[in-house]
């Protein structure tokens, strides 16, 4: 009896709605404050300093407002280490992560500093964060990775040249994981600071984890004609 009430009820909805689906809208609605013609804000210092051509369209074009995070002194790469660090949306405490591991690493590298006998040997020992954050991060950057190719019934893994954007992702995403993968009792900020220091002296989990990407495109090298194939 319940079934057939129920069928009862879809019929009579579709007797009755069928007809409006037509005004139905399955477009995504603009969520932006800003309209197309506005564009985005110039954050990087070099960018700025160059002068605009006489026909530049950004002499008349209305301008975004940046972000809390974008001003002159910030670091693209380091934004987008954050958001890729970044669980469940809590931009904070990634943003809370990062400058706590950048601060340790800072102490780590003073510490070494004071211990060096020489001066040759202080002048070796980098203690800016941010440049030893963009050592390892070139340093863990990838040259190839395997895409999974169907042919012929079997998965295949293809090597494929790394570059871009999916290059940046796979560094940042060795660095990441090589953290976690250490001992959960100690602090996110204490092991990834640990990562960074090591990847930036091309050692370390997430240095492996470049090699062993290698050495498996490597391996699957027989295989890399299938890029091509549909």
């Amino acid at each position: 009896m319940t079934l057939c009430k129920g069928k009862l009820l879809f019929q009579y909805f579709l007797n009755n709605h069928i007809n409006h689906a037509r005004y139905i809208s399955f477009t995504q609605s603009n969520l932006s404050r800003y309209a197309k013609d506005y564009i985005d804000p110039i954050v990087d210092k070099e960018e700025l300093s160059k002068p605009l051509d006489e026909y530049d369209t950004r002499r008349h074009r209305p301008v975004k407002a940046a972000r809390t995070e974008e001003t002159i002194m910030g670091d693209q790469a380091v934004q987008k280490f954050i958001n890729i660090l970044m669980r469940d949306g809590k931009k904070d405490v990634a943003r809370n992560v990062i400058d706590q591991t950048f601060a340790n690493i800072k102490r780590k590298q003073l510490e070494r500093y004071h211990r060096a006998q020489t001066q040759d040997e202080k002048e070796k020992i980098e203690l800016d964060p941010i440049k030893i954050f963009h050592q390892a991060y070139e340093n863990c950057k990838p040259v190839l990775y395997t895409r999974t190719k169907v042919h012929g019934g079997f998965k295949y893994k293809v090597p494929c040249p790394c570059e871009g954007n999916t290059q940046s992702f796979k560094s940042m995403k060795f660095l990441i994981t090589a953290a976690e993968e250490k001992d959960k009792k100690i602090r996110m900020w204490k092991r990834l600071s640990l990562e960074i220091i090591e990847a930036s002296r091309n050692e370390g989990v997430a240095i492996r984890k470049k090699q062993n990407l290698h050495r498996e495109c490597q391996a699957n090298r027989a295989y890399s004609h299938f890029r091509w194939s549909k």
